[in-house]
């Protein structure tokens, strides 16, 4: 018997290299600078001057990238508002996501907010420290061209401090999957280390260094800061619009 093993185990180890080889993964993003002119906003206007806090990557959008591969093909967006300092809560309930249409296609997405980890230089999410459950939207591009869809949350959402913002594309819509077909992301012009990760086939990505040209355009609007009081007063939480 003993004279099998050595056998056994070159099997074992070229099935394994074998398995590593044929791991999943992602091609390196296509990217072209994002043509001059219209875009086109779904489900709301641009960020209103009397929200109190911009938070994520809001742009404006310069390049388009051909990097999108559902199933699941999750996005991070690390968000701060730097008017909500603690012990203050920030608060939001619109969700902001720009993508480059090649034809009319309804693109389905999940929405959803984790906590942070990891040292203070560089943060990364949290995927088992959830926020907010997932929420189900269609991203639904009305025409070719650059689209910012914004999708309004069923209830706000709060956190302390950092957290990160989850686009996930669970799948491709029926006319989105296609070579030519498949909506693009659209980013900014530059690429703030530790700031959006791609969690996907391919592992989790930080998207600076899989050398996109900047930050893919996801952000969340809010209007409020939610302010903790003592128990005497109100028992709970105030919140303070700004």
């Amino acid at each position: 018997m003993t004279r099998w093993i050595p056998g056994i185990c070159l099997f074992l180890c070229l099935l394994g290299i074998g398995s590593a080889l044929a791991a999943p993964s992602k091609p390196p993003p296509v990217v072209h600078p994002l043509p001059a002119g219209p875009w086109y906003r779904i489900g709301g206007s641009p960020t209103p001057s009397s929200t109190a806090c911009t938070m994520g990557a809001a742009g404006p959008g310069v390049y388009r990238a051909d990097y999108l591969l559902p199933p699941n093909d999750r996005y991070y967006t690390l968000l701060e508002c730097a008017t909500c300092p603690a012990p203050d809560s920030a608060t939001f309930q619109d969700v902001h996501v720009a993508l480059d249409v090649a034809h009319p296609c309804d693109q389905p997405v999940e929405i959803s907010v984790v906590a942070v980890m990891g040292d203070s230089a560089c943060r990364s999410p949290d995927t088992l420290a959830s926020l907010m459950a997932p929420e189900v939207f269609t991203l639904a591009g009305v025409v070719s061209g650059p689209h910012e869809f914004t999708l309004h949350l069923s209830k706000s959402v709060r956190f302390l401090g950092q957290a990160f913002l989850c686009v996930n594309f669970t799948s491709f819509g029926d006319s989105c999957a296609g070579n030519g077909s498949r909506p693009e992301l659209i980013t900014e012009a530059l690429c703030t280390n530790c700031s959006s990760w791609n969690i996907s086939v391919a592992g989790t990505q930080e998207l600076c260094a899989v050398l996109l040209p900047g930050l893919p355009v996801m952000y969340a609007t809010g209007g409020s800061c939610a302010v903790p009081v003592r128990a005497a007063s109100w028992g709970a939480l105030r919140m303070r619009y700004r």
